[in-house]
């Protein structure tokens, strides 16, 4: 069945490649107005907060905040010092949680909680071992980069109060372009599939000359010749910018008590068509679907996306996401990951922005069987405080005595400043060259018409 696209304000919706089996309690539709009602009360409770992280990170990349008098005109040519005092807390609390972390040659230690019961004991040894392998690998085909995702977490935490994470297994193929010959499975057993062996002129079966029963062989179908370029644990950090979380969640486990959470996605396109022909996710149990170029390119990333990442990486007016090379492929768009407690009952499901449905929502049991139901996510702290989801952060609790430090320092150089070099006070109507005066340095001239205009 071919797909055929409707489009009604303000949701599109794509019919045709769905699986009504798969959709849950609630229709595609229904789906998609749940999905656009969340994410507007979570991008309504981020916004308050982008405000706040918008500042740490000005801060931290030595810049004055938005609101500064030292951006305003008035300001222009006086003195506008920023002391990198932030930047100085920040890196040295990361240099202390590095140290901490990875003080000694094993990443991790374990030990059984039972010394004596030899069972433990090995398990324990195993665990360790296991885990060391992967979070000490220096290729990325079996481990993960541990390194940078510690510190990365920590920094965050230091900046915004929280960090975000998802926890997955990674498992990457790539097509060798070389075939080979595998059993046909059984759909409900999983055994090899077998046919009666007929002849090739006569078309009857051929019987076994010792028990006299048809002979059997196996169905044999081609298959494509895969090659593993990742297979290992991941963890992924995302920045809280681009974290929908649940503004009513509970504060000691919003993570999986929350009633939805969105992780949103910057992508290519040619990833995403990539990620729905199935190539990457075929032993996976979620179903992509066919959905339009055309509805991809309405999700790309523009102008409106967040300013927050803008301020933190000061590549410029414009995100690096936007940056486009000319060809649609590279083009990177909004995929958001839902989990949703809908009903009693977790759902997981991918949207194409806020528009489209990318997968069928099914169960999180089904798309994530190693997380035993849960969501694989993680958000930590960096303050307790009770009854609050999103803690102060050691940079907003310090800025007030950076912008006092700055303001005292540029007072400080504007007084030597103004004591060294005084205001120039000219008398109107003589001819002088009064920009001459402004632009003046130890060798500069200045031209006058008459000696005493100097005066």
């Amino acid at each position: 069945m071919t797909g055929v696209q409707t489009c009604a304000l303000p949701i599109c919706l794509q019919i045709g490649d769905a699986d009504p089996a798969q959709s849950g309690p609630l229709n595609d539709a229904e789906w998609l107005q749940l999905t656009l009602k969340i994410k507007r009360a979570a991008e309504e409770s981020l916004n308050k907060l982008r405000t706040i992280w918008n500042s740490n990170y000005l801060a931290m990349n030595n810049k004055h905040l938005a609101d500064s008098k030292y951006n305003s005109e008035k300001y222009r040519g006086r003195s506008q010092l920023h002391r990198p005092k932030t930047r100085t807390s920040v890196k040295k609390s990361d240099a202390g949680a590095a140290n901490a972390l990875f003080a000694t040659s094993d990443v991790v230690s374990i030990e059984a909680g039972n010394p004596l019961d030899p069972k433990q004991a090995a398990s324990a040894e195993v665990n360790k071992a296991l885990l060391n392998y992967r979070l000490d690998r220096k290729s990325g085909r079996a481990g993960l980069p541990w390194f940078q995702v510690a510190v990365g977490a920590h920094n965050d935490v230091t900046l915004t109060g929280l960090c975000v994470s998802k926890q997955y297994w990674e498992r990457r193929e790539i097509d060798t372009g070389q075939v080979q010959h595998v059993p046909v499975p059984h759909p409900e057993t999983g055994l090899p599939q077998v046919e009666q062996v007929l002849h090739p002129e006569l078309g009857t079966p051929i019987l076994d000359e010792a028990t006299g029963q048809p002979m059997l062989q196996q169905i044999m179908q081609q298959q494509p010749v895969m090659k593993v370029v990742r297979d290992r644990p991941m963890v992924r950090l995302f920045p809280p910018e681009l974290v929908l979380r649940d503004p009513g969640a509970d504060w000691l486990d919003q993570a999986q008590e929350s009633s939805y959470i969105g992780l949103m996605h910057p992508m290519t396109i040619g990833d995403v068509e990539a990620m729905m022909a199935d190539k990457q996710t075929k032993t996976t149990n979620v179903h992509f679907r066919k959905v339009d170029r055309s509805f991809l390119t309405s999700a790309r990333i523009g102008s409106q996306s967040q300013n927050t990442t803008t301020t933190r990486e000061t590549s410029g007016p414009q995100q690096r996401q936007e940056i486009s090379t000319g060809n649609e492929e590279f083009d990177r768009i909004w995929v958001i990951e839902w989990f949703v407690r809908f009903r009693g009952k977790e759902y997981h499901y991918w949207t194409v922005g806020s528009s489209q449905l990318l997968s069928d929502p099914v169960p999180v049991e089904q798309a994530y069987p190693e997380q035993k139901g849960e969501r694989p996510i993680c958000i930590g702290i960096g303050n307790i405080e009770p009854h609050k989801i999103d803690p102060m952060s050691m940079v907003q609790s310090i800025l007030p005595l950076q912008i006092e430090m700055d303001e005292l320092v540029n007072m400080r150089l504007d007084g030597v400043k103004d004591t060294l070099r005084p205001l120039a006070m000219i008398k109107k109507g003589r001819n002088i060259d009064v920009q001459a005066i402004q632009r003046r340095s130890g060798d500069s001239a200045i031209y006058v018409t008459d000696r005493k205009s100097v005066v």
